[in-house]
């Protein structure tokens, strides 16, 4: 539309900022993309070999094994795989409401455990006047846009669009449930939730906080 509009500079620069959005992303889901896979290895439920680091810490194993997956977006180059790797977009887009769903959905049973054994919700780190209710706000809109994902198929229907779009419900309710099963873990009740057990206090984790001192610290302390 710009270059249609003959405006040389602008599109370039639109270019600039999404390319930098895209890098930025991409940083974001290497980061947890690697260390979910790093935590998962530790508690035995991905191979052991993931959990290996460096001495400064460093995931490495658990990192280059996330940024593999990187190079299936040159499927996007060739028309013969450019649908498939849209059937990758749409299962990795599906599985990120799946993710930040079950993130919300923890939070309602960790609010559950914590209101049910007499905690004091205002001492945690981090406390929010609107919880549990942004938990069941967000846990809506995931289920909301996992279901209506594929709501295109409906109006022409074929099976393969159909099974990308919602293969994933499936995918999730059978793993979650196959492992309740195998292990043999229970649901646990909120009285019954350990919320003291292995876990640091702040002071463990947290370097003391250091007041601003100069004009942009004090301004970044505001505003951040």
């Amino acid at each position: 539309a710009f270059t249609r509009a003959g405006i040389k500079v602008l599109p370039h620069i639109i270019n600039g900022a999404i390319f930098t959005s895209a890098f930025s992303a991409t940083n974001s889901f290497l980061f947890c993309g690697s260390r979910i896979l790093y935590g998962l290895s530790v508690r035995g439920q991905a191979p052991k070999i993931f959990s290996y680091c460096t001495k400064a810490g460093l995931p490495i194993v658990a990192v280059l094994g996330t940024s593999c997956f990187a190079f299936l977006s040159f499927m996007n180059t060739a028309t013969s795989s450019e649908q498939v790797f849209n059937w990758f977009v749409n299962l990795t887009t599906i599985a990120g409401f799946f993710t930040w769903g079950t993130i919300n959905l923890t939070f309602i049973f960790f609010y559950r455990g914590k209101r049910a054994q007499g905690f004091d919700r205002t001492k945690s780190a981090y406390y929010s006047v609107l919880q549990p209710y942004l938990a069941y706000w967000g846990v809506f809109w995931c289920v909301t846009f996992i279901l209506v994902n594929g709501y295109a198929v409906f109006f022409d229907f074929n099976v393969s669009d159909f099974l990308v779009a919602y293969v994933n419900i499936p995918i999730f309710l059978v793993t979650y449930f196959a492992y309740k099963f195998i292990k043999r873990t229970r649901f646990w009740k909120p009285h019954e939730m350990d919320f003291v057990t292995g876990i640091p206090t702040m002071e463990e984790t947290e370097l003391p906080e250091e007041p601003p001192r100069t004009f942009l610290q004090k301004v970044a302390a505001v505003v951040f």
